[in-house]
């Protein structure tokens, strides 16, 4: 009897917990939007860069504000963003133009048209640069999404992983970032959003679920927004694998009748 009452309550208190609503959203600004791009070749990404000391995001953010042209495109960090923008581009068909316009509001009208009144992107979102080597498989990439122990290569050490990025450019910087953490018994570190959105195109999608799945997830994700990415595998890899199937079973085959 007293196994059954057991039981009992804990399956009460089971199906209680699985029904609790999720916790609520709050405002958009209060969160870090990070975007993450797609698949793209090893050279899309910035690895190439760190012969060279590179800036950390917050420096490099600043600097950038400071660079007169926009036409000269060897202070990019990797090239593989593609149809998301990035902090210096503006374009109706980029995700960060139509963010900043349609979510964020960040504009004015102009002509009867709006017109964004900063070059740069809403702080609210991050996408400053490519994956160090977009080449690497989800499950690796992952890692510089959200792993607070990743750093960049070589003269990129500077670079941590998107989700720590995000976070050190609405500190001010990682050192300010690294204070305000070890002030979080003061509540100074609820001054800077620490809860993330995470807008991911392609196989970027991929990567950002291995992310929150992973053994290294911070919980730090509310939600993950995903534009064409291959849950589920792709069907051009598929017949890829299914013609390459069909080509050795044909040569075992020749080599067996030859044999005869």
């Amino acid at each position: 009897m007293k196994r059954f009452l057991f039981v009992l309550i804990f399956l009460t208190l089971y199906s209680t917990s699985v029904a609790l609503p999720p916790r609520p959203m709050e405002s958009v600004t209060k969160y870090n939007v990070v975007l993450i791009h797609g698949a793209a070749d090893s050279s899309s990404g910035f690895i190439g860069k760190c012969q060279n000391n590179v800036r950390d995001a917050y420096s490099w953010l600043e600097w950038k504000k400071r660079y007169e042209t926009t036409k000269d495109s060897s202070w990019k960090l990797g090239g593989a963003p593609g149809m998301l923008g990035g902090p210096h581009e503006r374009d109706d068909g980029l995700v960060t133009s139509w963010l900043d316009s349609a979510v964020f509001e960040d504009y004015v009208y102009k002509n009867g048209n709006p017109f964004v009144t900063d070059s740069f992107t809403s702080s609210v979102i991050y996408i400053q640069r490519s994956f160090a080597n977009p080449a690497e498989s989800p499950a690796y990439n992952a890692l510089e999404i959200g792993d607070r122990t990743w750093k960049g290569p070589d003269g990129c050490s500077s670079r941590r992983s998107l989700i720590e990025e995000a976070q050190e450019i609405r500190a001010h910087g990682q050192n300010n970032l690294d204070s305000l953490r070890l002030d979080s018994l003061k509540n100074t570190y609820r001054t800077i959003p620490s809860r993330n959105i995470l807008v991911a195109h392609s196989m970027g999608g991929v990567a950002s679920r291995e992310y929150v799945q992973g053994d290294y997830y911070n919980h730090d994700v509310d939600k993950v927004i995903t534009l064409d990415s291959p849950h589920e595998g792709t069907g051009a890899l598929n017949m890829q694998l299914g013609l390459l199937l069909f080509c050795s079973k044909m040569r075992r085959k020749s080599f067996k009748e030859n044999r005869v």
